[in-house]
């Protein structure tokens, strides 16, 4: 196919929707000037303006050859911009994708729209699909999400770009034997929860284990790729039966990881088999190649079935230690039922073999497995169904950090760290699964998902991890319960909190939300008001009023897992027990039920509420909220919104109270009751419920309430980009907005009754702990005043930082060993100066974003340390420099060399104002 012209080229780029419109004609300009290409020969235009286009950032190289030679297409799926696509040998395209909205690299894997409306292929997909997105081992690949687009559907993946072992394999030769099993160890317990989850891997080969991205905080340095990922995404090759050698040939090097059973067979993979692919894997490590290649996949098949009907096993490995030989027998057994059953069982022989505790107690229940791995849809034993379980968002996760407070735990999750407020509707559509509402879908079985064909219909209840692109119904609530039975509650509450201690501190999330700082400090009073740790409180109901003088009033029921004995003082007479005051508290046993439940309240509540016994209810203003509440929800607190925003400002902290007034902006000033919800479990799910306003509508309310919920991640990202932070807590103040957006990513907003707007979302365990951490972390710094010197904090009045001034900031940065991309991406985390790298720049002389070095660096200015990670990276050399851009009115530093800056007459800061300034590297 000819080249396409210059200005076809051009009208391709604009018709790609890869440049912004109002962008392209400056770039066309600087191409000319800076590439020639206007000037050179016809045929070599188009060629300069796509390499100009790589080399500045704007196109990957794979969008650029792709416009050049096509000249169209889409480079869009969904909300997703395509980066880079690659043809897996075992079957499917892999795309490097980005998610628009947040910036997050993934991979994409789509499915053929014709093999998907066969029923058994798309029930395997769903299947596959489900049971990968359920593996939480570091070891695994993540797989995030079934989607559908125009284009048709898709899956999710993480995008692990890292070279593979094969690679690592054909570079270094054979590994010592201790690493070999200790790198094999992580892999197998990979493989253990998959089994363990009723699945099998099927793939394990050399070629499908990654090295761990540079900036993946995983324990383990490889990861073994499951479904998509490891190629064969709809299960075909799976269940060939390898009678056709093109069958076999489309394995590849794979084959010399199949068991014995499915090459002679040609029957599907089992536990065991994967646990012979594994011993294969060993074998290759320690003799640094694979072994039985005879240089095509049906001559190594071949090979392979004559040596395993004489028995033989591998090739034997010359002074190989002898647990290590024996343990290699065990997994590599010809006979299968000389093998470990499954991964579990090998990676306990793994674990003595290093001389560690074992591994399979650690693993999930053993689910039940289908044999074939075509079956018809069926919902496994033990797993929950779609209207029990909604979506399993994005896994990723976040180090735990601080609380703040019972009812700020509340004031977070409806705040949302939505510091102030903005006016930006971000769009949906990020890795994430099948909405359920409470309404229509909910009785059609907790999915709106439906098949693309009338022939896939039969797999419609299996299909919860479909996107409904319709995002007008909210998320299926993980609980299911009863309308809340209000006990003892205050006449007049305002302020509600509802709460299961026992069950939420079963959880870790639930435990580190409540075991330190201000949520420390209220959980101790509370625990000695009630005489007894809030792990043996079942449920628990806070009520707070205010008195004539506006003063917090409040009324605390709880009612214990199991009888905690007598009352402390004997019941009077009867309906009349006795009360103890405990500082400004009074506390009684209910006569009904003396052994189980307690009551605390202010004293000017107690009289009302020994004569009302039992029986409360809810205010009028709040009663429209009953239809959402749910009883099994780990905590709630609900209330007015007036109330909270004014009179209840004196319980609590002076840090959340800048919370109050953009809580109020969310919701409205005349918003008459609303109600956050949490609940942890291996998931955060947060849900916010409004009631419009008498003079009003829902309609209106829900734009307010998308409005407000959907900017928070830009406005705090300003806040914090504009302020001077302080070490503790920066790092995780500074992922405060990803992790907003992520929210933003998983929010549903929807009218669920004529006067009633439902928000929710779900997100990944520890996620919502985090927001809350981090938005109180941020609070704290904002309220708090510069102390001379290098403050500890600055007030939200303090102007914003120039690029010069945070080049002189002091920054703390130390790694052992990491590459240079990863090194900037840490310096501009921690100083907050937006960096870039001109990687076309960097490649003319020779010089990788991935060059490795070591670093430690504390309490230095930013800018010397950016000097230090420069001179590192070329030698000392002198040959990379950084220059200042603008780039939407914001100031950029922009890493390149010396020689591309002077081509380009770009202006050098003073450090490098003489020509033969190097920096030596540091040692």
């Amino acid at each position: 196919m000819p080249a396409l012209s210059l200005d076809a080229f051009w009208d391709a780029v604009a018709a790609s929707r890869l440049v912004a419109d109002g962008r392209l004609p400056q770039l066309r300009v600087a191409c000319e000037a800076d590439a020639g290409a206007a000037a050179a020969e016809a045929d070599k235009q188009t060629a300069l303006a796509a390499q100009w286009l790589v080399r500045q950032g704007v196109l990957t190289l794979w969008q650029a050859k792709r416009l050049t030679r096509s000249g169209g297409g889409s480079f869009f799926i969904g909300g997703y911009r395509l980066l880079d696509k690659r043809e897996h040998l075992h079957g499917g395209d892999i795309y490097r994708g980005l998610h628009e909205p947040t910036q997050r690299k993934v991979a994409l894997v789509p499915l053929d729209r014709k093999a998907c409306e066969r029923v058994e292929v798309w029930t395997e997909v769903v299947n596959r699909t489900e049971r990968a997105a359920q593996t939480t081992d570091p070891a695994l690949s993540r797989t995030w999400a079934l989607e559908e687009a125009d284009s048709g559907r898709f899956i999710v993946a993480e995008d692990l770009p890292g070279p593979s072992l094969a690679e690592d394999l054909t570079q270094r030769g054979g590994w010592p034997a201790a690493t070999a099993v200790a790198a094999i160890l992580p892999l197998c317990r990979g493989v253990a929860e998959i089994h363990r989850l009723g699945g099998v891997h099927g793939l394990i080969t050399s070629a499908n284990v990654v090295r761990a991205a540079a900036a993946d905080t995983s324990p383990v340095p490889w990861k073994l790729l499951q479904h998509p990922l490891a190629g064969d995404p709809l299960g075909q090759l799976s269940a060939d039966r390898l009678r056709q050698s093109r069958a076999i040939g489309r394995l590849g090097e794979a084959v010399c990881f199949m068991p014995p059973e499915r090459l002679t067979t040609g029957d599907p993979i089992t536990p065991a088999g994967d646990v012979y692919s594994l011993g294969c894997l060993l074998h290759a490590l320690l003799v640094g190649r694979l072994a039985v290649w005879q240089g095509d996949a049906p001559a190594t098949a071949a090979f392979l079935r004559q040596a395993f009907a004489a028995g033989t096993p591998l090739p034997v490995i010359p002074q190989c230690p002898a647990e290590v030989a024996q343990l290699l027998a065990y997994l590599t057994a010809v006979d299968p039922d000389r093998r470990y059953a499954d991964a579990a069982e090998a990676a306990d022989a793994i674990a003595a073999c290093l001389g560690q505790p074992s591994l399979s107690e650690a693993l999930p229940p053993q689910q039940p497995r289908a044999e074939n791995l075509l079956v018809a849809a069926r919902k496994p034993a033990g797993q929950p169904t779609a209207a029990e379980t909604a979506a399993k968002p994005f896994p990723w996760r976040w180090p735990a950090a601080i609380g703040a407070g019972v009812i700020a735990v509340g004031l977070l999750a409806a705040g949302g760290a939505a510091l102030f407020s903005g006016g930006k509707q971000v769009p949906s559509g990020p890795p994430q699964a099948t909405a359920g509402g409470r309404g229509a879908a909910a009785a059609a079985g907790g999915t709106s998902a439906t098949p693309a064909t009338d022939e896939a219909a039969p797999v419609e209840t299996v299909g919860r991890f479909v996107v409904e692109q319709d995002d007008t119904l909210p998320w299926l609530p993980p609980t299911a319960g009863e309308p809340p039975a209000f006990r003892y509650l205050p006449a007049g509450s305002q302020l509600i909190l509802l709460a299961r201690p026992a069950e939420l501190l079963a959880g870790n999330d639930g435990r580190l939300l409540l075991k330190t700082g201000d949520v420390a400090a209220v959980v101790a009073k509370l625990e000695a008001l009630l005489g007894q740790p809030l792990a043996a409180v079942e449920q628990l109901q806070i009520g707070w009023q205010a008195d004539a003088e506006g003063r917090p009033l409040a009324g605390i029921w709880a009612r214990f897992l199991e009888p905690v004995g007598a009352p402390d003082k004997p019941v009077g007479a009867p309906g009349e027990p006795e009360v103890e005051q405990l500082g400004s508290w009074l506390r009684w046993r209910p006569a009904a039920a003396a052994d189980r439940e307690i009551l605390i309240a202010s004293p000017s509540l107690a009289e009302p509420l020994r004569r009302a016994g039992a029986a409360g209810g809810l205010p009028r203003s709040l009663r429209p909220l009953l239809t959402v509440l749910d009883d099994q929800r780990q905590l709630t607190l609900l209330g007015g919104p007036h109330y909270l925003v004014h009179d209840a400002r004196s319980m609590l902290p002076a840090a959340l109270l800048p919370l109050l007034d953009p809580i109020e902006r969310l919701l409205g000033a005349e918003c008459p009751a609303a109600a956050v919800s949490l609940h942890l479990d291996d998931r955060t799910y947060i849900e916010i419920d409004a009631v419009s306003p008498a003079v009003g509508s829902a309609k209106g309310l829900k734009q307010r309430l998308a409005r407000g919920l959907t900017t928070m991640a830009d406005v705090t990202e300003e806040v914090i980009s504009t302020r001077q932070l302080v070490s503790w807590g920066k790092r995780l103040v500074l992922r405060l907005p990803q992790l907003l957006r992520l929210v933003e990513r998983q929010l549903r907003v929807a009218i669920e009754r004529r006067d009633l707007v439902v928000a929710n979302a779900y997100l990944p365990e520890f996620a919502g702990h985090n927001i809350a951490v981090a938005a109180t972390v941020l609070l704290e710094q904002l309220a708090a005043a510069p102390a001379g010197g290098r403050p500890t904090a600055v007030a939200q009045s303090v102007r914003p930082l120039t690029l010069t001034e945070r080049l002189q900031q002091p920054v703390d940065i130390a790694f052992a060993r990491d590459t240079l991309e990863t090194a900037v991406q840490l310096l501009g985390e921690e100083s907050g100066i937006p960096i870039d790298i001109a990687g076309g720049d960097l490649e003319l002389e020779g010089i990788t974003k991935n060059q490795s070095f070591g670093l430690e660096q504390r309490d230095v200015p930013a800018g010397a340390v950016l000097l230090t990670i420069l001179a590192k990276s070329d030698g000392g050399t002198g040959k990379l420099v950084y220059v200042v851009r603008q780039q939407a009115g914001e100031e950029r530093i922009v890493i390149t060399t010396r020689a591309a800056a002077a081509k380009r007459k770009e202006a050098l800061p003073e450090v490098f104002s003489s020509p033969d300034t190097a920096v030596p590297p540091p040692q």
